[in-house]
């Protein structure tokens, strides 16, 4: 009894597959976002710039944070006077955040203007290669008029 239930469980498992194969094959592929500001930041050849990049995204998290615990503070307060100063301190908040989004997209393009792609990676590396491979052959050539 007990080798029935396992092909059973085998039959089963190869049936799912069997469905469950196609339709993940079904799915369109995966574009690439139209939207400029969903594409992903450029790794900058200069690790201090990364950081920068890092550091700006992370106080344009924190001023997020703030600006909707202050939204919601001044939904919250009835008191005039508290509106006026929460509204002041939004305007404030919403200030640093577009200088530092100003910031962002000033490090963003020195970013993409620094990237390194794979392809000038490769090209440097043929360079390099050919310089060695000459270096070899002038070496190799000395070697021979010496003898």
């Amino acid at each position: 009894m007990r080798l029935d239930f396992a092909k059973l469980e085998v039959t089963f498992v190869l049936a799912l597959g069997m469905f469950a194969g196609p339709l993940a094959a079904q799915e369109p592929p995966a574009e690439a976002p139209a939207e400029s500001w969903l594409q992903p930041y450029p790794i900058p050849a200069d690790p201090e710039l990364e950081e920068q990049i890092v550091e700006i995204q992370q106080a344009l998290s924190a001023i997020n944070r703030e600006l909707v615990r202050r939204n919601e503070a001044v939904e919250k307060t009835a008191d005039a006077a508290e509106k006026t100063r929460l509204y002041g301190e939004l305007d404030l908040l919403r200030k640093e955040h577009r200088s530092l989004e100003g910031l962002l997209n000033d490090l963003v393009d020195e970013a993409k203007a620094s990237e390194r792609t794979e392809i000038d990676e490769a090209l440097a590396r043929a360079r390099w290669l050919e310089r060695q491979q000459e270096q070899w052959y002038q070496k190799e050539e000395q070697l021979r008029d010496r003898q």
